[in-house]
């Protein structure tokens, strides 16, 4: 009898998280107060900004007190069918175009970009809509850990610089 009990209350939870990560984004796109409220619920703090080009985006840090923005793209009526993952570091931190190119060969989704006037970016550009889930965008937020991960091990570590490029 308890081993049945303990089958339905899976199946049941099961079935239930089920639900709740294939809940599809909204064919017209997220909104910031959504993409904000979905990075909260993955575990990061989270702060909407308005950028000077008039476009959001999300303001998060990292677990080694890094951070990282969220940018909404492609948006009408504050609805965006794109987003970018996107850190810039500090002036400070030298990145080679050498090296960049042997990471962008390397990496398939998030890419590296070196600025002779900034500190070296990197970038990662994700599909909201038509037809993404909350589960695939929670995919590519752990791609783009994993590779900020590997880009700050590349660099040697260090801190990516508080303000992000407008």
């Amino acid at each position: 009898m308890r081993s049945g009990v303990f089958l339905a209350v899976a199946l049941s939870v099961s079935v239930a998280c089920g639900a709740v990560e294939a809940k599809t984004i909204s064919k017209a796109g997220l909104t910031p107060a959504e993409a904000a409220a979905w990075l909260k619920r993955e575990g990061f703090e989270t702060k909407v900004v308005k950028a000077e080009s008039g476009g959001f985006y999300i303001d998060s840090t990292y677990d080694n007190g890094g951070r990282f923005q969220f940018f909404l793209l492609d948006c009408k009526q504050e609805r965006c069918l794109s987003g970018q993952f996107f850190t810039v570091y500090t002036p400070e931190v030298k990145l080679t175009l050498e090296a960049a190119n042997t990471w962008n060969t390397s990496n398939r989704f998030v890419k590296a970009h070196v600025f002779s006037d900034d500190g070296p970016m990197v970038t990662y550009d994700v599909t909201l809509a038509p037809g993404a889930t909350y589960a695939s965008l929670t995919d590519s937020l752990e791609i783009w850990l994993e590779a900020a991960e590997r880009f700050d091990k590349l660099l040697g570590e260090p801190e990516p610089t508080p303000s992000p490029r407008p």
